[in-house]
């Protein structure tokens, strides 16, 4: 466990239908083993649910270590399965997003888009016929994980009109973050949860859970 005056700096850089980026130093005394690849984070518009991100690159130093960390729904869904020929006229958004996720860990939870849309899903990766949708209706995609103790025991995709309110606040998105900069055995998984109120550009001011 990581108590945050452990923690340098914790930033946390959200876009709407873009994949999270999380940014964490900590000085080299209290770095992770290499048996920890996923982090949980409470997602800033509701701290039941969690942001979970896989560990991209890890950056040492002669005073702190740098990870970076990228949303692992992303990943999973442009390459877990392929739909290979279904074609729908006029299906409401809330099938279509059903059959976009099928195959794949992640289920649909709320879905309050209601619009109906004729397409095809043709040899497209789940992520791909989620975009589809989403070209096609509008709207916003949310992916979070339910977790308890260590384990995740959900993930679940939220298709919405819009999340949360406008504030006028602008986030900053990094890019390029897809090259594993260090590599370890992934046949045991750590998870690390971080929580906290103040995650987002500024400092994450609370503590990070470390499990093994």
């Amino acid at each position: 466990m990581l108590d945050k005056a452990d923690m340098l700096e914790a930033k946390l850089d959200l876009k709407i239908n873009t994949a999270a980026e999380f940014d964490l130093s900590l000085p080299p005394n209290k770095a992770f083993g290499n048996n920890v690849r996923y982090v949980g984070v409470p997602h800033p518009l509701d701290e039941n649910k969690y942001l979970l991100l896989r560990l991209m690159s890890v950056k040492d130093s002669s005073d702190k270590v740098d990870y970076s960390w990228y949303e692992l729904a992303y990943q999973e869904l442009g390459s877990y399965s392929y739909i290979k020929d279904r074609r729908f006229a006029s299906e409401t958004a809330e099938n279509l997003m059903k059959v976009a996720l099928g195959g794949s860990p992640w289920k649909l939870g709320k879905c309050n888009v209601n619009a109906s849309l004729h397409t095809n899903f043709y040899y497209l990766s789940n992520l791909e016929a989620i975009n589809t949708v989403v070209k096609g209706l509008g709207g916003e995609i949310v992916f979070y994980v339910s977790i308890s103790g260590n384990k995740v025991t959900g993930r679940y995709m939220d298709y919405v009109i819009a999340q949360g309110v406008d504030t006028s606040k602008v986030f900053v998105h990094g890019s390029n973050l897809l090259n594993v900069e260090r590599t370890g055995d992934n046949s045991s998984i750590g998870s690390v949860i971080v929580t906290g109120k103040q995650i987002g550009r500024a400092s994450c001011r609370e503590r990070v859970c470390l499990y093994v």
